[in-house]
């Protein structure tokens, strides 16, 4: 169950969306984001759920899609309909994710990066298989909760890669906005891996669950 609500969370991300500079033509996307972007569909219609300042929906649009961004931080909406990079296809719009998806609209493909772990998991579900066309693409990136000694050396590498990955970085989160995402984080929960593998195989058979090296894991799952 999310421990914070969802005022809670939007004021979090006003805050973050207030630190954060609007984009000047490099993707702010992670690989891992990326990489799960690349399975969404050419055509049709497109929700990001929880947008953010709106990097994954310019994605979509640039793929083809007619895309949608939804978020219940209007300090994020408006970073994200004000970035100079917003293609034609793109449109923001304030809202919560479970109460905009029970209003019937249906998509090619939803997306939902970070986000999962903010809803409660079982009607949040259920409600994007719902408003999924046939054939659509579902794509879901979340956090994972690693701790304990069998996972010891994979975080062990993960540390040292991001280390090196920050230090040959030329832009680094300014102070005030690496504050404001470590509050928002620090009464968070997340699955473990084995949690979010269960999670998959009880709710997308035929899906495709991959655990990445920086915390995350994603789910692939087609509505056949």
């Amino acid at each position: 169950m999310p421990v914070k609500t969802t005022p809670e969370i939007a004021a979090d991300f006003d805050r973050i969306a207030a630190h954060s500079p609007l984009g000047t033509g490099a993707s702010g996307l992670a690989r891992n984001e990326t990489s799960l972007l690349e399975h969404a569909p050419r055509s049709g219609r497109a929700l990001d759920l929880g947008c953010g300042t709106g990097e994954a929906t310019r994605f979509l649009a640039r793929r083809g899609l007619d895309a949608l961004g939804i978020d219940v931080s209007a300090g994020m909406i408006a970073r994200a309909e004000a970035d100079p990079r917003n293609p034609p296809s793109v449109s923001f719009e304030l809202a919560e994710a479970l109460e905009f998806l029970e209003r019937g609209q249906s998509f090619d493909c939803i997306v939902a990066i970070a986000v999962l772990h903010h809803l409660e998991p079982q009607p949040a579900i259920a409600r994007m298989k719902d408003a999924l066309r046939p054939g659509g693409s579902l794509l879901i990136l979340d956090l994972l909760d690693r701790r304990g000694p069998r996972y010891l050396a994979l975080n062990a590498l993960a540390r040292s890669v991001r280390f090196l990955q920050a230090h040959r970085s030329s832009t680094r989160r300014p102070p005030p906005l690496r504050r404001a995402w470590r509050d928002h984080g620090a009464a968070e929960s997340y699955l473990t891996p084995e949690q979010a593998r269960a999670l998959a195989r009880t709710h997308f058979p035929g899906g495709q669950m991959r655990h990445h090296l920086f915390w995350r894991y994603s789910i692939r799952w087609t509505n056949r």
